[in-house]
């Protein structure tokens, strides 16, 4: 019993606050509130314009990382590619070097 009390207290206490803030815009001279709103609807595109720049600068840099992943994948297949023919050529030095002992 004693939650529900308190629940409805909270309530109560949420609602004159929404009720004071909703009098503060009703005892505005309308001129102000009609340059407020203005304000707050030129910041709020604002803020759009911003995000959707954000946005595709996102987009651009997810390109750039996908971009890069792909070229480091290649590059590492090339890299593994020129380990394997270094070994190979080392190996084929090593086994003249030990031909040309042999033939001595």
């Amino acid at each position: 019993m004693k939650t529900i009390y308190t629940l409805l207290f909270m309530t109560f206490v949420g609602v004159q606050t929404g009720m004071a803030q909703q009098v503060h815009y009703r005892t505005m001279p309308r001129e102000t509130l009609e340059k407020l709103e203005a304000l707050r609807a030129s910041e709020y595109d604002a803020t759009q314009e911003r995000m959707g720049n954000i946005k595709n600068r996102m987009d651009a840099a997810l390109k750039a990382y996908k971009d890069l992943k792909k070229q480091y994948k290649e590059q590492k297949k090339l890299s593994s590619q020129q380990k394997k023919d270094l070994k190979d050529a080392r190996k084929a030095l090593k086994l003249r070097d030990k031909l040309r002992k042999i033939s001595q």
